[in-house]
């Protein structure tokens, strides 16, 4: 069993990253890992004991996420918005993604998200999510399937003089 302090050294970006990619806001990822590692320090005795403790960590912080984003899009009723915060904005194709991502359904994303960014597989996704790995294949076929449209208008429109 790895310390906690161990387990934040070696996921914490990777958390953070995955975070936004899922939300489009550099300082809402570092919030909600910040905030689901609090919550695992506070019951370290059981997730600590947990065969991979970081999946929980990052359980915790994509519900948050996907709350937060249900909750702003109810009162809002816009789609989501980048935010890079006041840290300089990553590479113009890793933006273009994170916009594209931040057109997608909040599933679809979460699926594109975890499958291609994280790593995890069909099954481990819809292990994580509680749901059957044919909804997380749907989900991911459609939401590849609008990326590459997203993606290719935005390549049309920087290619046009």
């Amino acid at each position: 069993m790895a310390s906690f302090s161990e387990l934040y050294g070696a996921e914490y970006r990777r958390l953070v990253a995955e975070l936004f990619a899922m939300t489009g806001s550099l300082a809402e990822a570092e919030d909600l890992v910040q905030d689901a590692f609090g919550k695992a320090l506070a019951r370290w005795d059981r997730v600590g004991a947990l065969d991979v403790p970081v999946a929980w960590v990052r359980r915790v912080a994509l519900n948050a996420a996907t709350s937060q984003w249900r909750s702003l899009r109810r009162r809002a009723g816009t789609a989501l918005v980048v935010d890079p915060g006041d840290r300089s904005p990553p590479p113009e194709p890793v933006m273009d993604l994170i916009v594209a991502l931040g057109e997608l359904p909040a599933a679809q994303r979460e699926a594109i998200v975890l499958h291609h960014l994280t790593g995890l597989s069909v099954t481990e996704i819809a292990e994580l999510r509680g749901c059957p790995e044919s909804t997380v294949k749907a989900r991911l076929q459609r939401g590849r399937a609008r990326l590459a449209v997203l993606l290719a208008d935005d390549a049309e429109e920087v290619s046009r003089p």
